[in-house]
């Protein structure tokens, strides 16, 4: 219907300059179209198939004849029609379309390919650290390897904590910010995340002992509170301690005067007098038995903070 509307080059060349002051520049396409399409589906299919088979002969055919219509309209009118525009004449058929489609399909791709590269850089780049990662989990499903693994790591763990206990001039000149007092091991304890953590059923206990530290009284030379250490000065300090705030939290044992022959016994070991050795180990234990515990989860993490700046 549009070619029979547009007869003669005049009339075509008027209804495109409309599409060419808005700068659009539409191609000249022909389709071939079904009688019907009410068929069964795999004629259908087959009738469609044969159809762009022929299309592009068909779509040649079709212009050929709206050309040489222009051209005997021309004629007969003694030349005075306008020939179709060039431009027009160039956007004939569905292969031109194709032409043009491809070179703004290949601008288009050399615009957006440094683009894509840098998109496919970056998802190979995440891809292969996630392969490592799974690698390396693989790798700890393996009894053997994941044996020598963690031998590696308690060696390499040995040979650091050695080599802090032994001290280092060096690094406590270049690091002169990394030397602690007493009480600034006291109070990394207190606020660092071990503080509350449970290592057994006498943790409930530890904040005794904490409060044991905070009524210190006293002066203890030995510890050399206030003098800055680094490495296993800091450890002996640490055990120092310990032993300080052991003694100072026994209770009297000559509150339990009256009780001591309770636990002298008789015949014990076959011996017809009392046992006195067995007195002292059960004095002992009853003194050390509240104090002794929570002392020595509170010396495992005093000293954990300390070993733990080895890896920060």
């Amino acid at each position: 219907k549009q070619l029979d509307d547009s007869r003669t080059g005049t009339k075509a060349n008027g209804f495109f300059k409309e599409f060419f002051a808005n700068r659009c520049y539409p191609h000249l396409v022909i389709t071939p179209t079904l009688a019907r399409e009410d068929l069964p589906s795999n004629e259908l299919f087959q009738a469609r198939m044969s159809l762009i088979q022929s299309a592009d002969e068909y779509e040649k055919d079709k212009f050929e004849m709206w050309q040489e219509g222009h051209d005997r309209y021309r004629a007969e009118h003694g030349g005075e029609d306008e020939i179709l525009d060039l431009e027009v004449q160039n956007r004939i058929g569905f292969p031109t379309a194709k032409n043009i489609m491809r070179q703004i399909m290949l601008k288009d791709t050399v615009e957006r390919l440094p683009e894509v590269l840098s998109s496919l850089r970056a998802d190979l780049d995440d891809c292969n650290a996630k392969h490592k990662v799974l690698s390396d989990r693989k790798k700890f499903t393996d009894a053997q390897n994941l044996r020598n693994v963690v031998t590696r790591m308690l060696f390499e763990i040995q040979r650091r904590i050695l080599s802090y206990l032994d001290g280092d001039l060096g690094v406590s000149m270049k690091f002169p910010e990394k030397l602690q007092t007493l009480e600034d091991e006291v109070w990394e304890e207190e606020e660092s995340d071990w503080a509350r953590k449970e290592l057994n059923f006498h943790s409930e206990r530890e904040d005794y002992w904490r409060q044991r530290i905070a009524d210190l009284d006293g002066e203890y030379p030995e510890l050399r509170a206030e003098r800055k250490y680094l490495g296993g000065k800091q450890y002996q300090r640490a055990m120092e301690f310990f032993r300080v705030i052991m003694i100072d939290s026994l209770p009297d044992p000559f509150q339990l005067k009256d009780k001591v022959p309770n636990v002298t016994g008789f015949l014990s070991g076959g011996l017809q007098h009392e046992n006195w050795e067995r007195a002292m180990v059960e004095i002992t234990r009853v003194c050390l038995k509240d104090v002794s515990h929570p002392g020595l989860n509170y010396l495992i993490k005093h000293v954990g903070c300390i070993f733990r700046r080895l890896f920060v």
